[in-house]
């Protein structure tokens, strides 16, 4: 799991947000519990709110503070630091998206200056989208929020049970249109090629898809894997259904700049949703966890709902009631980019690892793997003890992907411990979150 989210890099400083959310609540003479009424909030969220104990809540949390108080979203925005007034002449848009960190990791100089002339270019007609920074923490009213939309849409078009998740109507049920691809005229292409030479090319590929709120519109971008471009489309429609997008994305369009921070918050919102709706409002986890926690299990669950092998391997880690850990390593041209860590919260609350501190054999058995292998850990957990763990490993063609299941039985672990230490050629790990040592048997199996 990501880190406390008030320890990110990214995050900026709010501005007063609790005590100016205090003091406009005093002022209209309005209860803590009239408040919760009017917002949908817990009570008890909205008071550590108010005495700065929540630093951050994310865009669609503020859209339903601003309606409880009685405020405009922009200025709760602005108070959270996620709204600032244009200081320079790129247009918002392009501020962000210059700034925007993607899945295919930090653009060079070479392909910002690329970046920019693209948008540019597409500017006029719409808005482009882009990967966010993956592993943006998302707290539980947030989720909720996300989720209860996704449920209410999942709804309407009849489409809860219906497998493979069906994009269609769920797209018609929200009144959207999909109008094609994203991409440049001939001449355009030209011109950019003959200024960048192969940077174009570079450049273009984190363009992934937009939504037009002025049309109800979505384009994606052309020769998209069909997994990726399904969620690319539930990615837009999370656009289109939360209220706190709406609200932005007029706002800032029109008179102040969205720093990239706010814009990677409302990405990792829109993903929240596409992944809420394509698995069903958390129907892919409840299916997950009838049968063992495997990697075949894992590919049966994104056969079923239509969605690619990785988001559901984070899915289903995130949201299942077992005890496992997926770790992912996307493919790049220059190997394999940085270790994710995603946790059910019993793996988390047992053995505390993250993406920065789990062994450091687990990235590299993520960058060693080219195919389907099995190996069989001694890990410990908080407590000291040692657990039996079985590590299945799977490359994808797009990302290594490994999956992380613990023994919960007593005696096998100590029987399976003692073989494990016995053979020749045991390694030990050391397990920073937990300070003591994984033993890993050199067993593979294909």
């Amino acid at each position: 799991m990501a880190s406390d989210p008030s320890e990110e890099p990214w995050l900026p400083q709010p501005i007063e947000l609790g005590r100016r959310l205090r003091e406009a609540r005093e002022a209209r003479s309005l209860s803590l519990r009239e408040i919760q009424r009017r917002s949908g909030l817990n009570n008890g969220y909205l008071s550590q709110l108010e005495n700065g104990k929540i630093a951050h809540p994310s865009p669609s949390i503020l859209q339903k503070v601003a309606t409880g108080y009685g405020l405009r979203f922009e200025d709760v925005m602005e108070w959270a630091g996620y709204l600032a007034t244009r200081r320079d002449p790129v247009s918002p848009n392009q501020a962000v998206a210059l700034s925007t960190v993607s899945s295919l990791g930090d653009p060079s100089k070479e392909e910002l200056e690329t970046l920019k002339a693209i948008v540019q270019l597409l500017q006029a007609k719409r808005q482009p989208s882009y990967s966010p920074p993956s592993d943006i923490e998302l707290d539980h009213e947030t989720r909720a929020e996300i989720r209860c939309h996704a449920s209410a849409l999942l709804r309407e078009a009849g489409a809860l049970g219906v497998r493979p998740t069906p994009l269609v109507d769920i797209r018609e049920a929200a009144r959207l249109i999909l109008s094609g691809e994203l991409t440049l005229d001939a001449s355009d292409e030209r011109r950019l090629i003959e200024r960048f030479g192969h940077w174009v090319q570079h450049a273009f590929k984190r363009l992934q898809g937009t939504f037009d709120y002025r049309t109800s519109e979505i384009w994606t971008a052309p020769n998209l894997h069909e997994m990726k471009r399904r969620f690319v489309i539930s990615h837009e429609i999370g656009h289109a259904i939360l209220p706190a997008h709406k609200q932005t994305f007029a706002y800032v369009d029109d008179f102040t700049c969205l720093p990239p921070v706010a814009r990677g918050l409302l990405e990792r919102e829109a993903n929240q949703a596409a992944v809420e709706i394509l698995f069903q409002c958390g129907e892919a986890t409840t299916e997950f966890d009838s049968s063992a926690p495997t990697l075949d299990n894992i590919i049966a669950t994104s056969i079923a709902f239509g969605a690619s092998i990785v988001s559901t391997a984070r899915f289903v880690a995130e949201t299942s009631r077992r005890q496992l850990a997926v770790a992912i390593a996307h493919k790049s041209s220059s190997g394999f980019g940085r270790t994710h860590l995603y946790q059910s919260s019993s793996f988390a609350s047992a053995y505390g690892w993250t993406s920065a501190t789990a062994p450091p054999e687990l990235r590299a058995a993520l960058r060693s793997c080219f195919g389907e292998e099995k190996d069989t850990w001694a890990i410990k957990n908080r407590r000291g003890e040692i657990r039996i763990a079985t590590v299945e490993k799977k490359f994808t063609g797009y990302a290594a992907v490994a999956l992380i299941a613990p023994e919960g039985r007593r005696k096998a672990v100590v029987r399976s411990v003692r073989q494990a230490a016995s053979r020749p050629g045991t390694i030990v790990l050391r397990t920073p979150a937990a300070g003591g040592d994984v033993r890993r048997s050199h067993t593979q199996e294909g």
